[in-house]
């Protein structure tokens, strides 16, 4: 198991294979359960900290309310 900063190394350098990936990827945030922005990866500067923080909790948010209706309605047609 990684610990403390080489697990942080080892996100980061997560975060910028998947946006050397494919040029339409600009932005790649990992998020903790909270939210709380954990690492991230730009393909030009697009966002200041801050704001990488708030679209990461916002993301985060999204994915578990969609979550919480998959699981109690089923998906929504047309989803993956």
């Amino acid at each position: 198991m990684l610990e403390g900063s080489e697990q942080e190394g080892h996100y980061s350098r997560f975060c910028q294979r998947l946006v050397a990936l494919d040029h339409s990827i600009a932005y790649v945030g990992l998020a903790d359960k909270f939210g709380s922005l954990v690492t991230a990866a730009f393909r030009e500067t697009r966002f200041a900290d801050r704001e990488a923080e708030q679209y990461s909790m916002q993301s985060a948010v999204s994915a578990l309310v969609a979550e919480h209706f998959e699981d109690n309605a089923g998906k929504a047609p047309g989803t993956r």
